[in-house]
């Protein structure tokens, strides 16, 4: 069974581990090999610790295993991740992390979110939703820049 909850500051670690493995494996079809080792290399454990005391963050757990987790900041009313071990997407279960964000923003008084979306992302969210915007780029490092989908979404109060 699948169970969503709010992250913990002691999370940090299966965060990381769950974001970098979603990006070398989920990514690679769409980015260069430099691109995913620079993104995936920057990701620290100790950044999420901030992340989680000032966003909403959840996961999503199998077996006491975080398989999944997603962030919303309210600031920017932007999601600004959601990610899922390899071999847990295509079951429905981002979908729900999804739903939870879209919900924390309604709770907020949200009505529209947006997001960067990868370009292995952009059906998922389409599915789900949201529609293009422009294409956008998100600076890395130096001469890095990761191509990305702007993306929107308003929210109906039903969720």
């Amino acid at each position: 069974m699948i169970k969503l909850r709010k992250a913990r500051k002691k999370d940090k670690e299966s965060l990381n581990r769950v974001h970098v493995n979603s990006i070398r494996n989920l990514c690679q079809n769409h980015y260069s090999l430099r691109e995913i080792q620079v993104w995936s290399g920057m990701l620290r454990p100790k950044s999420y610790e901030e992340i989680i005391k000032h966003r909403y963050v959840y996961v999503a757990e199998k077996n006491h295993k975080i398989i999944g987790f997603g962030q919303f900041h309210p600031a920017t009313q932007e999601i600004e991740a959601l990610y899922m071990s390899p071999v847990y997407t295509g079951k429905g279960i981002g979908r729900r992390l999804l739903q939870r964000l879209e919900k924390a923003a309604l709770e907020e008084k949200i009505r529209t979110i947006q997001l960067f979306s990868t370009l292995n992302a952009v059906g998922f969210y389409k599915e789900a939703g949201y529609h293009r915007i422009k294409r956008a780029s998100y600076h890395l490092v130096d001469d890095i820049h990761l191509s990305c989908i702007l993306m929107r979404k308003n929210l109906k109060l039903e969720i």
